[in-house]
């Protein structure tokens, strides 16, 4: 990217940093784009119109299944 000078960047990162940075970014896109994908089903304060509804309670459940998936012990409760 061209920032209008010839001075160099006083800014450096590691390999590793903009390796986490990278991941970090994509991790957001994907949450982005999930509840992009789910308005119209969930209002923002959490709320299904009557339509939506089941929708909404099967997509819960399934994200409440893999969350609790991942979780061991103390930290499942």
């Amino acid at each position: 990217m061209h920032l209008g000078t010839d001075e160099p960047s006083p800014y450096h990162f590691s390999e590793e940093e903009i390796r986490q940075h990278n991941e970090e970014a994509e991790s957001f896109n994907k949450s982005q784009e999930f509840w992009k994908e789910l308005r119209g089903v969930l209002a923002d304060k959490g709320y299904a119109s009557n339509e939506s509804f089941s929708k909404a309670v099967d997509i819960l459940e399934d994200l409440r299944t893999f969350g609790l998936g991942k979780l061991k012990g103390e930290e499942r409760m």
